[in-house]
């Protein structure tokens, strides 16, 4: 990967390779691979190859091209399209997972038992979702 910084601001421009250690915040980029531990906050985003984030995310109006991998008990997509996710275990629970107007084009695949996905405002999963369920009540 490429350098690590503790936090990192991208505004309009296009990354290889981003690893932080602290908070991401991109708006109107483009990132081919990044990986976070810490917060990212992603507006206007695309992310053209995997995305690993070991904290919490963010997410509004942002395309995930590739595998999204989360150590998370918090996550959160507005407007967004995303691929696969898995979601690793971990010891809080439950992990949750909010969509609000976003498409997920795959599966969501969760490392343990007890995850939940909230389906909310119009989003919609074309595939299944593993070790967790779903909410569309919210």
């Amino acid at each position: 990967l490429g350098d690590v910084y503790k936090r990192q601001v991208l505004k309009g421009t296009k990354a290889k390779s981003v690893q932080v250690n602290g908070s991401l915040r991109a708006h109107n980029a483009t990132i081919n691979v990044f990986t976070v531990n810490g917060l990212a906050e992603l507006q206007q985003t695309k992310v053209t190859g995997a995305a690993n984030i070991n904290g919490m995310i963010n997410a509004q109006n942002t395309t995930f091209q590739g595998l999204i991998r989360l150590i998370s008990n918090n996550a959160k997509f507005e407007n967004c399209h995303t691929k696969n996710i898995f979601v690793a275990n971990s010891k809080i629970k439950p992990q949750e997972l909010h969509f609000s107007n976003s498409h997920i084009q795959g599966n969501i695949k969760f490392g343990g038992d007890g995850g939940e996905v909230y389906l909310c405002k119009g989003s919609a999963i074309t595939g299944k979702v593993i070790g967790g369920k779903v909410i569309e009540s919210c």
